[in-house]
């Protein structure tokens, strides 16, 4: 069986979507002739936790840990928002939040784990050697992570896949840490250095890995995030009570749409059934601002119901109670290759989806693959409220459920496959 290294700074007890990607490939690759051991810090900042996750990792799983140091706990300040423990954040910055932007984006490049690098480095040449590593992998956020795959590269030519969960200088919010043009200059470097050396510029989406492509990398692929069907053994697809529109994870400014909420709204004005229905079920990291928007209408207010930070096992049972799911992508420029992890677990949740975003995006290719939602733009609110007219009279009707096509491409098992392949392909 051939050796795969996996250097992740997210790994359970840590809690969220960053986590999940190597987990479920972590789980699957034996299967295909592939054993994974995973490196990651020893004493993460964690802001959130989910113990549950730690059910998912074989007893057989080799796990090295190591110290990492975590100044002034910038890690978990992200954009200047500090994640609380009920899942609420604020788009509001105080004076010492904008420091530490000023801080995070010009000192710590590319970012607060940078001293993990060469510590790590000097672990990781010894051990790559005398266990007979035939493949590293480097998962970022955060990108510290690459450059240890960067310098392992240069110093023992070990063959090396970079995988971007996300951008790295093209990330939404990358001008937010104000950065001077030096630390720009230096990501910018740091980023190409990678790409050109990376065995395999690995990401989530077809659009991001066009983008990689145009920044220089010698070679890409994508292999999308996806659901686990062990996760869904117990789910049931009855019918709701109520017509509850559901979302779960983060939903920031960017994401938040004021159509939706005028549209909803109106809905329940214009048909007293709807609004005798209705219930709007929100989980994970959500703005204030967002909250306290959906709640500025009269007829949300009464039905809105925040459910705070949920395990992921609490997240998958709460799918059941769903009539209809919300996928709302960043408002953005790289909107396009934004594929939630949610997406995919949505799918095989079989209720029907409603995405907010762009009509050339990922997301709405795989919709019109699966045939299991709709992608509406932001500001057309006579289409979303069409969409959720649709669904609401299905629903009513008792025909709630969305049996979508080829959506067994999307199974962890399956995207593990496709991955491996890859694998072979480099060594």
């Amino acid at each position: 069986m051939k050796k795969v290294l996996i250097i992740t700074y997210y790994w359970p007890p840590t809690g969220g979507s960053g986590v999940q990607r190597w987990l479920k490939f972590a789980k699957y690759l034996p299967e295909f002739q592939w054993e994974p051991i995973i490196y990651t810090p020893e004493n993460p900042d964690m802001s959130i936790q989910d113990g549950e996750l730690l059910k998912d990792i074989s007893a057989n799983l080799k796990v090295l840990k190591k110290p990492i140091l975590e100044p002034y706990a910038l890690g978990r300040i992200w954009g200047g928002k500090e994640v609380q423990n009920t899942g609420i954040v604020s788009q509001k910055k105080s004076l010492k939040q904008q420091f530490s932007l000023w801080v995070r984006g010009n000192l710590f490049i590319p970012d607060p784990r940078v001293w993990w690098v060469k510590p790590s480095v000097r672990y990781l040449k010894k051990y790559i050697v005398q266990e007979e590593i035939d493949l590293i992998v480097t998962t970022g956020p955060p990108h510290s992570m690459h450059l240890i795959g960067l310098e392992l590269k240069k110093a023992i030519k070990v063959k090396w896949v970079a995988d971007f969960r996300d951008p790295w200088s093209k990330l939404d919010f990358f001008d937010e840490y104000k950065m001077g043009k030096r630390a720009q200059r230096k990501h910018l470097q740091m980023e190409k250095e990678v790409l050109q050396n990376a065995d395999l510029c690995l990401t989530v989406s077809h659009y991001w890995e066009q983008d990689f492509k145009r920044l220089g990398a010698r070679k890409t692929a994508f292999v999308t995030n996806g659901y686990d069907e062990e996760d869904f053994k117990n789910t049931s697809h009855n019918k709701t009570n109520r017509f509850v529109v559901g979302h779960f994870g983060l939903l920031n400014a960017f994401r938040s749409s004021k159509a939706l909420w005028e549209a909803l709204n109106e809905l329940c004005e214009e048909n007293e059934r709807f609004k005798k229905a209705l219930l709007l079920s929100f989980a994970g990291v959500v703005d204030q601002a967002v909250i306290d928007q959906i709640r500025s209408y009269s007829n949300l207010k009464v039905c809105f119901n925040y459910l705070g930070y949920l395990s992921h096992s609490e997240v998958l049972k709460a799918y059941e109670s769903s009539a209809m799911h919300l996928l709302l992508l960043n408002d953005t420029p790289i909107a396009n290759g934004h594929l939630p992890g949610k997406l995919f677990e949505y799918l095989n949740a079989k209720k029907p989806i409603l995405a907010l975003g762009l009509k050339e995006s990922d997301v709405c290719r795989i919709l019109k693959e699966t045939q299991m939602g709709e992608v509406c733009s932001f500001d057309n609110k006579e289409a979303i409220k069409r969409r959720i007219n649709e669904v609401f009279a299905a629903w009513e009707k008792g025909d709630g459920l969305c049996h979508g096509k080829k959506i067994e491409n999307y199974t962890r098992r399956a995207l593990t496959g496709t991955l491996s392949a890859l694998f072979n392909q480099i060594i």
